[in-house]
């Protein structure tokens, strides 16, 4: 999972920071050796069947979640309700539809209003809650939103 958690990360931080392009090393693994750090900078697994793409590791799943919440947005805001609470606002370009994408680092639990991660937003708006991979997680209480070392990512 570090892998996923850093390549999410890293695509928010470079769009907060204007940078709108970022290249892979490799798609793909080489090859299956586990001597050689070349043939492990990938998204998805080595196969040795021409063709193959390979199954999909967790930083793949990762990066195709973070496409479906992202592709035809742009960044609205990076805030920081506490030091450790990272919080990326993004627009759906050509609606009023919003996507938020929250995390705390260093680890710990925090719970906090939702109107901390933008102002005015109460649960009845948010649509979802998933975590990276893309699986429904319920971090919404009444009108707190508890959050932890996972990426979260809210609709509404």
């Amino acid at each position: 999972d570090y892998a996923a958690r850093y390549m999410v990360k890293l695509h928010a931080l470079a769009l907060a920071n204007g940078i709108t392009r970022i290249y892979w090393y490799n798609y793909q693994n080489r090859a299956n050796s586990i001597d050689y750090a070349e043939d492990h900078f990938r998204l998805r697994a080595y196969s040795a069947v021409s063709g193959d793409p390979g199954h999909s590791l967790p930083a793949y799943v990762a990066y195709i979640t973070m496409l479906s919440h992202l592709k035809g947005c742009s960044i609205v805001q990076l805030r920081n309700p506490t030091p450790n609470v990272h919080v990326f606002e993004f627009a759906v370009i050509g609606t009023p539809e919003r996507r938020i994408l929250a995390w705390v680092d260093p680890a710990q639990t925090v719970t906090m209003p939702l109107t901390s991660l933008q102002p005015g937003l109460i649960a009845g708006r948010v649509q979802s809650t998933s975590d990276m991979y893309g699986r429904p997680i319920a971090v919404i209480r009444g009108q707190n939103i508890t959050l932890d070392d996972r990426l979260v990512y809210l609709r509404f």
